[in-house]
């Protein structure tokens, strides 16, 4: 093997260095390009949890105001009914769990 002048290792070590920088620049290109997307897909999943949650505060809304209604509209004796079985059912829930 032939000897290298000190001006053949300069060149040498200046391409190896010119390519680590390449190296370098493309993995930093492609980190944050890949951050972007992530930040972008972060961004869609939040959105869609907003969209569900507002999607389900409406239909709680509609539920509640359905039971609002039809309690208004329950005759008395069916209000007292409903408390009572109610009641009975808790106590045998309650019961059932001291066994």
């Amino acid at each position: 093997m032939a000897k290298m002048t000190m001006h053949q290792e300069l060149d040498m070590l200046r391409k190896e260095v010119a390519e680590l920088k390449k190296k370098e620049a493309e993995t930093e290109k492609k980190e944050k390009i890949e951050a972007k997307e992530e930040e972008t897909e972060l961004e869609a999943i939040e959105e869609e949890a907003q969209e569900i949650e507002s999607e389900l505060k409406g239909q709680i809304s509609e539920i509640v105001e359905k039971i609002k209604s039809d309690y208004d509209n329950l005759s008395p004796v069916a209000t007292v009914l409903i408390f009572a079985l109610g009641a009975m059912f808790g106590s045998s829930l309650a019961s059932h769990n001291k066994e």
